[in-house]
């Protein structure tokens, strides 16, 4: 008798998607891009929508965009931003 009985795919299978779970999960924080430049800037343009008025965002000395201008509205003004989305280019 030859061949594959069910039990043993189902095995198989399990232990792929086991270690393709793991391997994704692994990947996913190495890949992170959340830091606290991030983080600040959404921040910042969290409180231009709550409060209704302009702030100004100073993004650290390391990057190389200058000082950003986010808007009540969401709208993000100066460099290295999209105007449109507001969300930071960030040199990515």
């Amino acid at each position: 008798m030859r061949g594959v009985t069910l039990i043993e795919m189902v095995v198989a299978v399990t232990i792929v998607a086991v270690a393709g779970a793991v391997t994704t999960l692994a990947l996913g924080r190495a890949l992170s891009t959340d830091d606290t430049a991030d983080v600040a800037y959404e921040t910042a343009r969290a409180e231009a929508i709550r409060n209704g008025i302009p702030v100004r965002f100073v993004p650290d000395t390391t990057s190389d965009t200058g000082v950003v201008i986010l808007l009540p509205d969401g709208r993000a003004v100066g460099m290295g931003v999209d105007p449109l989305t507001g969300a930071r280019d960030g040199g990515r």
